[in-house]
């Protein structure tokens, strides 16, 4: 037979984080999601791997894990940045570059963004005209064609 002592303070259920203030979760310790988003940003960078094991080492909580991944990110950034800008140095043959030969690179590769996006917008665009074209309503033939023709044009230009 089980006995349940009368005497005994019953146990409070923990909070669920929708009835807790941000300051309360913040000050819980930084959880496995957190330190997983974190080694994902850190990638094989040797130098941002340390930065994370020391920062771990210490017991973080949410809300300093929080700031220390905003860091880790622009950190990140700003070494791809450095990475990307080098790599087109190093195709226009450039092995030692100067300041104005790292400002010509990155607008180089903000040119090549650019293209990106712009290609994909006009795929996108294109992709949407077919299928208005395809669709029963004979009208949107003319729009598709003529929409084709100004992108065409103003490609050409």
């Amino acid at each position: 037979m089980i006995s349940i002592n009368a005497g005994s303070v019953p146990r409070k259920k923990p909070e669920h984080p929708m009835n807790m203030t941000p300051q309360q979760i913040a000050a819980k310790p930084a959880g496995e999601d957190q330190i997983t988003r974190a080694q994902e940003i850190a990638g094989a960078s040797p130098v941002l791997q340390e930065r994370l094991s020391t920062f771990l080492a210490s017991g973080p909580t949410r809300g300093e894990m929080a700031d220390f991944l905003s860091s880790l990110r622009s950190t990140a950034a700003e070494d791809l940045l450095k990475e990307r800008i080098e790599a087109i140095c190093r195709v226009a043959g450039i092995e030692q570059p100067s300041g104005s030969d790292r400002l010509m690179a990155m607008q180089i590769g903000l040119i090549q963004e650019q293209n990106t996006i712009l290609q994909n917008g006009i795929a996108r665009t294109l992709n949407q005209m077919r299928v208005d074209a395809k669709a029963d309503n004979s009208d949107s033939l003319f729009t598709a064609l003529l929409g084709g023709t100004l992108i065409g044009v103003a490609l050409a230009r």
